[in-house]
């Protein structure tokens, strides 16, 4: 709980000691509220310095069970300036509405006085700890001169949020070209039988067109246009389902699905056909 040999650290301009509460899950877009606790005065360390308060006020020095909320908070909860907010069984009282920001952790969040948030939940320790360098530059070289305080210190910085970020999403891709694969494999299976089919039932009338004449080629490029025609159709149908079904997944989470053009063009391309060889033997 003492982070004050933090403020000893060699390039370390200011720092914030955190504390916070999570309210219950909200199906797939997490849960429904988070309450941050911060030292009133440093209150922009959470909610940004360009950030401004709607309606009310700001934290004070020696407040104590009152609440700033954030704009998609005060909306979903009903709640304005000298309403009341519980948090496990304490009741806040509203002081301040914070402007929207746009960014969801902001928006559905509030902000507490840390030491009264710590009274309310019964819990000693601080759980995380903003700290700004004097040089954003040299926050690698600060974030391993705090490690080496003690194995209390779990350091993270963005650079390293940041990498974590990236490993997280090359992982989805790699799923996602899996699971494409997969349905790619399944899809052209499911075309190739129907194909075969079609020229299994239909052998009397290939037969009445080579009789009149037709070659095999001409044969072929009547069942590959049919192919193409479905397997078009069934592209641009997979596509619009996939944009559709990426931005209805994406919303919950306030992040944002979208189509690409070449990424849509590539669908439709991928589900046409190539010459099938199972059909230029039926057609001989």
């Amino acid at each position: 709980d003492d982070v004050a040999d933090i403020s000893s650290v060699s390039g370390v301009k200011d720092f914030a000691p955190v504390f916070y509460v999570i309210g219950p899950l909200a199906s797939f877009s997490g849960p429904e509220w988070v309450g941050i606790g911060l030292e009133p005065e440093k209150q922009a360390f959470f909610t940004g310095e360009s950030l401004g308060i709607e309606e009310g006020r700001s934290l004070d020095s020696g407040d104590g069970e009152v609440m700033v909320i954030g704009s998609s908070f005060a909306e979903n909860q009903r709640l304005g300036i000298g309403d009341v907010f519980s948090v496990e069984g304490t009741e806040l009282e509203v002081v301040g509405i914070l402007e929207e920001s746009g960014i969801s952790d902001v928006d559905s969040s509030f902000v507490v006085p840390i030491e009264s948030l710590k009274e309310i939940t019964g819990q000693e320790f601080y759980q995380m700890v903003y700290v700004i360098p004097d040089d954003v530059a040299r926050a690698e070289v600060v974030a391993e001169r705090i490690r080496e305080l003690g194995d209390e210190y779990n350091v993270l910085t963005s650079t390293d949020v940041a990498r974590q970020a990236g490993e997280l999403v090359s992982q989805i891709r790699v799923f996602t070209l899996g699971i494409g694969g997969i349905a790619a494999f399944v899809g052209g299976l499911g075309i190739m039988n129907t194909m075969i089919m079609a020229v299994l039932e239909r052998r009397r009338e290939i037969g009445v067109m080579k009789a009149i004449g037709a070659t095999p080629r001409r044969i072929l490029q009547q069942f590959m246009t049919e192919a193409l025609m479905i397997s078009f159709i069934g592209g641009v149908v997979g596509v619009a389902v996939g944009a559709l079904a990426s931005i209805a997944l994406t919303a919950p989470i306030g992040a944002s699905g979208h189509m690409t053009p070449g990424l849509a063009v590539f669908g439709v391309a991928f589900a046409l056909p190539g010459k099938p060889q199972s059909l230029t033997q039926w057609t001989r």
